[in-house]
């Protein structure tokens, strides 16, 4: 079954990261060729399946875990909201594989995620990913309460309202997400391969 989950492209095999299938094709195509093609092949991760993993955390955290639990806490729906949060910040990286400075925005986005949706925006950066941010820039005379309200207008998601969640449980979703996306493995991330045809295919 797990075979089934992969789709070969040249040298890549795009597939998700929950099976051994990929490593064991690698190996085989090696041993088929030769080891003139040692290090040629490479896995790209399916970027659907990489965030769907990452989902699985946050659920097992809020279950293990009774702090995480209650309205205004990691709800459902906020891990929807987080997981279509992080494929558009991968997406964007996209467009400039390989750029440094591209890089650390969507690295620098993605260690910024928890907090912002917990309404701390100290590591927010970019007005494209925060709306409270942008009102910042567009109003840097008003103050604090008036970006706030501003937000509240603005905003369709959760009526405005934040994750209520301690420091340590901030740095908890930082960590989840940083385990998966992280400096060694955004690029081939990045790529966003995907493995859907071939699933629906088999």
């Amino acid at each position: 079954r797990d075979e089934e989950t992969c789709v070969f492209m040249g040298p890549q095999i795009v597939a998700d990261n929950d099976s051994k299938a990929v490593k064991r094709a690698i190996r085989t195509q090696l041993n088929i060729i030769g080891p003139e093609v040692e290090g040629i092949a490479c896995h790209v991760p399916d970027l659907n399946h990489v965030v769907k993993n990452n989902n699985n955390d946050l659920h097992a955290t809020k279950d293990r875990d009774p702090s995480f639990r209650g309205k205004a806490a990691l709800t459902n729906q906020r891990i929807t909201s987080i997981a279509s949060d992080i494929t558009t910040v991968v997406k964007d990286y996209k467009e400039k594989l390989g750029d440094d400075e591209a890089r650390q925005i969507c690295l620098d986005q993605l260690a910024a995620i928890p907090l912002h949706h917990s309404g701390d925006h100290s590591l927010c950066k970019h007005g494209k990913y925060c709306s409270t941010m942008r009102i910042k820039n567009e109003h840097p005379e008003w103050s604090a309460d008036e970006v706030a309200a501003q937000h509240c207008k603005e905003t369709k998601r959760f009526s405005g309202t934040t994750m209520d969640l301690s420091s340590a449980g901030k740095k908890k979703l930082q960590e989840i997400i940083a385990k998966r996306f992280n400096a060694k493995t955004i690029d081939s991330i990045a790529e966003c391969g995907s493995s859907n045809k071939c699933e629906g295919f088999w």
